[in-house]
């Protein structure tokens, strides 16, 4: 489909999508999805190459922390 096309063109080229073209992405038929997952994984490899990053806490305490960190199970 030419318009899934258009918008890895235009991703790749800098250009910001508009909130237009993402009601159009919603509605994409079925048959056609495929299509914007070979583009969308274009557009990944181009932006973030094959790397993936990990981020995690490492546990330097072991049970109640005296910090009260809301994202921690650890914090008191």
């Amino acid at each position: 489909m030419e318009f899934i096309k258009n918008l890895a063109d235009r991703v790749l080229s800098g250009e910001k999508l508009t909130k237009e073209d993402g009601l159009k992405i919603l509605s994409i038929e079925d048959e056609y999805v495929m299509d914007l997952v070979e583009e969308a994984a274009k557009v990944r490899e181009a932006v973030f190459s094959n790397q993936m990053e990990f981020c995690s806490l490492i546990n330097a305490k072991n049970g109640a922390c005296t910090e009260d960190c809301s994202f921690c199970a650890q914090s008191a």
